[in-house]
């Protein structure tokens, strides 16, 4: 059986996409599964779960041509498919959360698509599974009550946890695990933590002297043993050179090309990092992460439990101690603790029965509160029961306020979207009917304010 795994999208979301197709891959071993993806993770060509992959430069492509109706973006596509243009697919998973994956499709021959299509005069969006919950969840990022992983889940009918760990080169993965073994043998210490350089590139204020305070920091403390990940092309990466001038020479440095950084990733105990691909290899490789952002990713969290998402407008030193902090409870698995004034950007991601979530560890805001809402009535519609979090009440009962007073099943928004992904296993829910939606949400709803009161009257 030839399927086509289609995701020419975020480059951090093929990641995702080739943990998935490794699923089908383990469960039904004699699929013949091909991949076309974002440029980017060269690396998902070397895990042995594709038996061809192909790479799209998105960015590229959108440089040359910005219409996608026009002649030549239609000629650059045709192109770009060459390779899997003549292949007749038995499925075709479109992963994509955008109209240039439908439009690709057209180009192909397939006898049964997954995902969002276009009809053949590219006019009309056909839906299948629960495509719909994805170009909602693409387009609004954190209006959705769910990480993106959830609808490739629903897709492929698979809800088995993520990861490549089992698909990596065995070969580089061993040389890895030897050497650092040796290195925590001889340092004295029990875990590594990889800080990704690029961390120092990204322009944000005091980046540069807050990776080389934070390795400092954490070479001090005798926990862990701190490793610099640096591309393979930077030989001369200045926080290298600052590094060694405070360190008198005593630095760990491992410099990596992309295609080999899962393997890389994968032999660490801990990920420090701000960027979501890498994070999104982590997942994968069943890392922990710390990530580094300026503003809160509801649905770009990390799905390994015990990570953490920290809100920082700024890098300052003040902030080395609270990582390094993070950092030792994430590896001894002790409760994370924060000064109040960094509590209110703290994020630390749980798991409650394979449906991972974000816990605010301080003051939570208004839209962390509506997407709470979501997530709890799409745990509810699946029968998870969902740990109660220490929340903003008047944040939350507004919440809840809001969704009553839409007047139309359409303007429910994140609530009819996490029941469309609540029933995607039994049939494609946007056939539910109105008044059955309804009253699916009203129920919801008013358990939810019974749930407040009763909290309230105990407090």
């Amino acid at each position: 059986m030839k399927i086509l795994i289609l995701n020419i999208d975020h480059p951090h979301r093929s990641v995702y996409a080739g943990a998935m197709a490794a699923i089908l891959k383990q469960k039904i071993p004699n699929l013949e599964l091909t991949a076309f993806l974002t440029a980017g993770n060269e690396f998902l060509a070397t895990t042995g779960v594709f038996a061809a992959v192909h790479f799209f430069a998105t960015e590229t492509f959108f440089d040359v041509t910005r219409d996608l109706s026009s002649e030549e973006s239609h000629a650059q596509l045709l192109a770009a498919v060459a390779p899997i243009k003549d292949v007749e697919w038995d499925v075709v998973v479109n992963m994509s959360s955008n109209l240039l994956g439908p439009i690709l499709i057209n180009f192909l021959k397939t006898k049964q698509i997954k995902g969002i299509s276009l009809d053949q005069e590219l006019a009309e969006i056909q839906y299948s599974d629960m495509a719909s919950f994805h170009l909602h969840q693409s387009n609004t990022a954190n209006s959705s009550p769910l990480h993106f992983i959830f609808l490739y889940r629903s897709m492929l009918k698979r809800y088995e946890d993520v990861t490549l760990r089992s698909v990596w080169r065995l070969d580089l993965l061993n040389q890895l695990t030897g050497f650092l073994d040796q290195l925590k043998l001889s340092s004295g210490r029990s875990s590594i933590v990889l800080i990704d350089a690029g961390i120092a590139d990204t322009g944000t204020k005091g980046a540069l002297s807050f990776v080389i305070d934070l390795y400092r920091n954490l070479q001090e403390g005798q926990i862990s043993l701190p490793i610099l990940l640096v591309d393979s092309q930077e030989e001369d990466h200045p926080l290298i050179r600052g590094l060694r001038e405070v360190l008198d020479g005593d630095l760990h440095v491992m410099r990596t090309e992309k295609r080999a950084k899962l393997s890389v990733i994968g032999v660490a105990d801990l990920l420090i990092t701000d960027s979501l691909h890498l994070k999104g290899i982590a997942d994968v490789s069943a890392v922990p992460s710390i990530l580094l952002t300026t503003e809160l990713n509801l649905s770009d969290f990390s799905i390994i439990s015990g990570s953490m998402q920290l809100v920082a407008q700024k890098l300052p030193k003040s902030l080395v101690a609270a990582v390094s902090g993070m950092a030792n409870a994430i590896l001894t698995k002790e409760p994370i603790k924060l000064d109040l004034e960094l509590q209110e950007g703290a994020y630390v991601t749980e798991v409650s029965d394979h449906l991972p979530y974000l816990v605010p560890l301080g003051e939570s805001e208004p839209e962390f509160a509506r997407w709470w809402l979501g997530v709890r009535f799409f745990a509810s519609q699946q029968g998870v029961n969902l740990p109660d979090i220490s929340i903003n009440s008047a944040h939350y009962k507004r919440a809840i306020q809001a969704e009553r007073e839409k007047g139309s099943v359409e303007e429910r928004g994140i609530l009819k979207v996490a029941l469309e992904l609540a029933h995607s296993n039994i049939k494609l829910a946007g056939t539910l009917p109105p008044s059955q939606v309804t009253r699916k949400v009203e129920t919801f709803l008013s358990q939810e304010e019974g749930r407040l009161f009763s909290r309230s009257s105990l407090a």
